[in-house]
Order: C-alpha cells, then structure tokens, then sequence
C-alpha cells in the first residue's frame, strides 16, 4: 500500500521573518476567537440578567399589587370576612354573610342570655320572648320587623329570623330596648358589654338609651381600656380638686410612657396604662375623622415636685393652698393638681396662633375639630374637665385642652347629663 504521505513535496522551512509573521496571525486569531467567546458570555450573562429583572419586577408588581388592593380595600371599607362578637368573657366568630342582613348587622339574641341574665319562653315555634330580671320583656317573631317591647311596637329595619335555635335581630335594635349595655363595634369586631348589674329592657324612658359606637379606624385592641369592665369599670372617678387634694407623697400606680407619635412634652409624657391606652384610640381617630393631625398631647402626670416648681415660677406669692383656692383659677396648687393623677392630659394644637379661631377655643385654631373632641371623647373615656359653664363648680377657668380620664361608662354618663366630675361623682354618694 502507498503511503501518499511520503509522495508529498516537503515544505522548505521557514526563515525568521515567516516565522514571526505566522506567530502574529496565530495570535491575532486566538484573539478574534477570544474576543467572541467573551462577547457570547456577556450576551448570555445580559440575557440571564435581563431575565432575572423581569421576573424580580413582575414579583415587585404583584406584591404591590397586593398590598394596594388590601390598602384599597381597607380604605374602601372591604367587608371583612368574618365578624369576632366579644360578649362578655365569650368569643364567637360569624362568617360575614351570615353577621348581614340586607346591609344591616345582626346579633342572635340567645347569646346574649349570660350576659344580660335574660330568660327565654316561647309558645311557638316562629317566636320567642326573652325576659329580664325586672320583669320587663321583649318578643320577636320570625319574619316580622316588629319588636314587642312590654307591649309597645318598636320597628326593627330587618325582620327577625326566629328558626334553628336561633333569634337573629339587628344590632342597632338590641343596642335600643336593653338599657344598661354598651355596644362598640369595630372594622372586625363587636364588643357588648354590661354596664350595670340590672338590665331594663325599655322601649321608652326618660333615660336615653344605648347607642352603637362605630370607629373609622380598628381599635379593637384597645376596646378594653376604652371602656373598662368589671373590678376597673369605677377605678378611674379619683376626684382631685381644691377641696380634696393627692398630697405631697401620692404617685399614681402602673403609669406608662405615650409614644412621641402621641405626645411632645418628653417630661410630662405618662399616664396611667387604661388613660394611656384610651388616649392613643382617641387620637388615631380623631386624625382619621377630622384630619387633623395637628393635635396632639402636650402634658400628662406631673409630680408634686414639677407642679411646684412651676407653680412657684408662676406665682411666687402665694405660699399656702387657702391663698391658692381662693385667689387663683387658673392653676392648682402643689399636691392639688389633676395632673399628678396621672388620669388627665393636655391637648395642644401645634400649628398655634394666628389662626382665625384659636382665640375663640382657648387652644384649637379649628373649632370643628374641638366640636368632635366634645362630643365624641366619652366613646374613649375621657371628659373635658373644666367646661366654659361650670367654673363655678369646678373652681377653675374654662380649659378647653383639659381631658380626663373617668372610663366610658361614667364617661357616657357625665356627657349625657352635663354634669362635671365634681357633680357625678357627688351624685354617686
């Protein structure tokens, strides 16, 4: 066999200057080849990086998405998908649709027995008559929208549904007719609680009847400080004025420190935990309701020993608590000051001054913002504690940024008659 190897011609060798040229077009090569391999790698590494953008941005977009739906929904008032009724001790959750009736909130009355110390008869089987401990009694029938209360006709704005071991009514109707409960009423949650020992079932009294209070915020959480129950319901009527002074060595128990988010005097920023807890609910919806998220507290507990050091800045003549009560209206004397109660705190309206209406409320330079904390600072358990009216009874000048803390159910009380705390806690005996 012919090896056509050794027929071909030899090449002649290479001088030096062919040489050097092969080894310059050998390396120019290796890096053109070089140069694409590093330019398929870094269109690669964009296409992976591109990729991976994509997808992170996607993910970003979605979790977004999320959260403003939920935000939105929050905002809009999305219907929860279960209501939590907090009755007594008990806790119990209602799927949403079955909580709503035609828009309206509804309550099966059966659970409510305990608490209201009701009894329960019925003739038939559509009906049902729940009576109290007074004797007073109410009947619901299944289908009808009216309520027999001890005889009188209350119109209810759905129908009861009395089946299945059941009496649902609406809320806002158990709320009318049985005098003696509060009912609040959260985004999630319903909190019914007994206020008084004796439970009237009323269509009509010279008493006005409950109310359901509804927040625009969630302040479940605080619902218990708000309106305190058992051993804590009268813990809170400490009444301090210039006939019944604290004295020198009185330091109020369980004070906590209020967020700089809700007071800016870091001095004076305590109070008692229920005072606290309550201030911080009545705060968050004041700003959520009016908007105004100017106010905030200025002074909580002080002690004997800072009242007396302002009170000596202020009044540097007058050494003795006679002189102070019978020539001074605007401050209290050492040992004689609301404020070591660690029950009251001062409002203040930082955007002070200058504006058309401060003169006109003493502190707020918005007079409907002042009208909400009047009429609405009961539902967290606070009272405004020298009224314009009442300096008489008080002993001190109109403070319209003066609230104490009494808890809402002598709160509501003190609101609805107009009584200060010096009155109600004298009408109490």
């Amino acid at each position: 066999m012919n090896n056509n190897n050794n027929n071909r011609p030899s090449r002649p060798p290479m001088t030096p200057e062919q040489r050097k040229a092969y080894e310059a077009r050998r390396r120019a090569a290796m890096q053109r080849r070089a140069a694409e391999q590093r330019r398929i790698e870094e269109k690669r590494r964009r296409t992976v990086l591109a990729v991976i953008t994509v997808l992170t941005v996607v993910v970003l977009v979605s979790i977004a998405a999320v959260i403003t739906a939920k935000f939105l929904g929050d905002a809009a008032g999305k219907n929860p998908a279960t209501y939590t009724f907090k009755i007594g001790d008990s806790r119990e959750k209602v799927a949403y649709n079955d909580a709503n009736r035609g828009g309206v909130l509804c309550i099966d009355v059966r659970s409510l027995k305990d608490i209201l110390y009701l009894t329960e008869s019925s003739s038939r089987t559509d009906a049902v008559t729940f009576t109290a401990k007074s004797g007073s009694r109410v009947v619901f029938v299944n289908g009808s929208n009216i309520a027999a209360v001890n005889g009188q006709n209350v119109s209810m704005p759905v129908a009861a549904v009395v089946e299945d071991g059941a009496c649902s009514v609406p809320l806002e109707t158990v709320s009318y007719i049985f005098n003696g409960i509060s009912v609040s009423v959260g985004r999630s949650t319903v909190t019914i609680a007994r206020n008084d020992e004796s439970i009237e079932i009323l269509a009509k009294s010279r008493d006005p009847l409950n109310m359901i209070i509804e927040f625009k915020s969630d302040l479940d959480k605080y619902e218990e400080y708000m309106n305190p129950q058992g051993e804590y319901r009268d813990s809170f009527l400490l009444l301090v004025n210039k006939q019944n002074p604290l004295g020198e060595s009185y330091i109020p128990q369980n004070l906590v420190s209020l967020d700089a988010t809700y007071c800016i005097n870091e001095s004076a920023n305590q109070l008692n935990k229920y005072a606290a807890e309550a201030f911080t609910a009545m705060l968050t919806e004041l700003w959520a309701q009016t908007e105004n998220t100017y106010i905030i507290g200025t002074s909580g507990y002080r002690s004997y020993a800072r009242q007396k050091i302002l009170f000596e800045q202020n009044h540097p003549g007058i050494t003795t608590p006679e002189q102070a009560a019978a020539q001074l209206t605007d401050t209290a004397f050492p040992g004689y000051s609301e404020h070591q109660s660690g029950l009251c705190i001062d409002l203040i309206d930082t955007r002070r001054g200058g504006v058309e209406n401060y003169a006109d409320t003493g502190c707020f330079t918005d007079i409907r913002t002042f009208e909400w904390l009047k009429n609405n600072a009961w539902k967290f358990g606070f009272v405004l504690r020298y009224p314009s009216d009442k300096e008489d009874v008080t002993g001190y000048e109109y403070e319209s940024w003066h609230y104490r803390y009494v808890g809402r159910y002598h709160a509501e009380k003190m609101y609805r008659s107009g009584q200060t705390l010096d009155q109600y806690v004298a009408s109490l005996g």
